[in-house]
């Protein structure tokens, strides 16, 4: 078995390429934002192989930012690394407060409402700005905030997380 302090979690992923010197769009999974730039050693997953690499500049631009790869100087270099993620050693995390979760330990979690009934499994989670939301699939796909009044109880040891949400 896998030990999950050790496990590499993803914190961002490359979009498209930004311009002709190398540039790539980049969104962060990070909060704040700009601690992905910050991770050392940082690696990309790319085509199943994970390299190390350095951002050697970043900006923000919008939503999002974009970013230069050390010795990524064109364009036809960077559309090389096009959907590639950026992933770090779980070890690297900050520790976090009782009650605070990261994404990755709440994805496969059961669901369950608070009448007992299974919705499914949290797939993934993708925040919105004001909140972030749970995409739990099962029979049916539902998209449920993970605000404090909806969430009633999170146990990671029995996997299970049940939920104020009528179906």
């Amino acid at each position: 078995m896998t030990n999950k302090h050790n496990k590499k979690i993803v914190i961002g992923k490359l979009a498209s390429p930004f311009g002709v010197n190398g540039w790539l769009n980049c969104y962060s999974y990070t909060d704040p934002q700009e601690r992905l730039f910050h991770y050392s050693p940082l690696f990309l997953q790319h085509q199943k192989k994970l390299l190390s690499i350095v951002i050697s500049e970043f900006k923000k631009q919008g939503d999002h930012w974009t970013i230069r790869l050390e010795n990524c100087h064109d364009r036809d270099e960077a559309r090389r690394y096009v959907h590639s993620l950026f992933v770090v050693d779980r070890s690297q995390l900050p520790v976090l407060k009782k009650g605070e979760y990261y994404w990755t330990d709440l994805e496969g979690l059961k669901v369950f409402n608070t009448q007992g009934k299974y919705l499914g499994e949290i797939d993934y989670l993708f925040g919105t700005g004001s909140n972030d939301v749970m995409v739990v699939k099962g029979e049916k796909e539902y998209l449920i905030p993970y605000q404090k009044k909806i969430i009633e109880c999170i146990d990671l040891k029995t996997g299970k997380i049940i939920v104020d949400w009528n179906t």
